[in-house]
């Protein structure tokens, strides 16, 4: 168990700001201890930071409700650095697939994509749906629909960083696999594609799971549609740890 210098994080940040400064954070204090966890944290700043430069640029980067995105990017990075900081500290983590993320079982693309099924399959659904329903008497279909659209938005975001994310896994994390994509011609390019292709697959997926959950007619249908995507990210995580050496520790979900 690492043990980092926790004082000074804001683990639950309120803005977009706030979470890409509280994320950096983290990763300074992760990387000066050389540990794994890093490699999810550092993806996600990339992603972090290009939202923080199109909320605040003068056309919002096409967004219709900045301010609703600030707050979702804050309260979505909570997410990820509860689970992370429960991790540092030896608690276990409620979700399966956050338990896959935060264990050193194989390489560093395979941390990074751990990291974002957990982030996108398990976070993603909750923190929208949470928000909607503390709102729902303001919302009505006009206002659900620019959700939608900004929700959807995020994929513009997303491409670009998906090839920053590549070289930040080859030359700060050391990943063969990625660096042995980026020798084959156009390899890289078509990694990217493939990567971006399974993130948007996965968001719009999640987008349908908070409208199954917005439509539920009660609790227990709720709870089973989250209990649904619970199994689903699970599995996720169990096929990208699918392929870890040998000689990887070894990790039951039941533990």
């Amino acid at each position: 168990m690492t043990i980092i210098e926790m004082d000074g994080i804001e683990w639950r940040p309120r803005t977009a700001l706030s979470a890409l400064r509280s994320l950096e954070l983290l990763s300074m204090r992760l990387r000066e201890q050389s540990d794994y966890r890093a490699v999810f944290i550092d993806v996600y700043i990339v992603v972090t930071r290009k939202v923080v430069d199109v909320i605040h640029a003068s056309d919002f980067g096409g967004f219709v409700d900045p301010e609703w995105i600030s707050e979702l990017t804050g309260r979505f990075a909570e997410e990820a650095m509860i689970a992370t900081k429960s991790s540092l500290e030896g608690r276990l983590v409620d979700s399966i697939a956050w338990r896959y993320a935060t264990q050193k079982l194989c390489q560093p693309y395979q941390g990074a994509l751990l990291g974002i099924n957990a982030h996108i399959n398990v976070d993603l659904g909750r923190v929208v749906y949470d928000y909607l329903a503390r709102n729902r008497d303001e919302i009505d279909s006009g206002r659900l629909h620019r959700y939608r659209h900004d929700y959807m938005h995020v994929n513009a975001i997303l491409k670009p960083c998906v090839s920053e994310c590549l070289e930040l896994l080859i030359w700060h994390h050391g990943c063969t696999v990625a660096k042995n994509w980026s020798r084959i011609p156009m390899g890289k390019i078509f990694l990217a594609n493939v990567v971006m292709r399974m993130l948007k697959c996965w968001r719009n997926h999640v987008w349908n799971e908070i409208m199954s959950l917005w439509s539920a007619s009660g609790e227990c249908e709720r709870k089973d549609i989250l209990n649904r995507m619970d199994r689903r990210s699970a599995r996720l995580a169990k096929l990208i740890c699918s392929n870890r050496p040998a000689n990887a520790p070894r990790w039951s979900s039941s533990t």
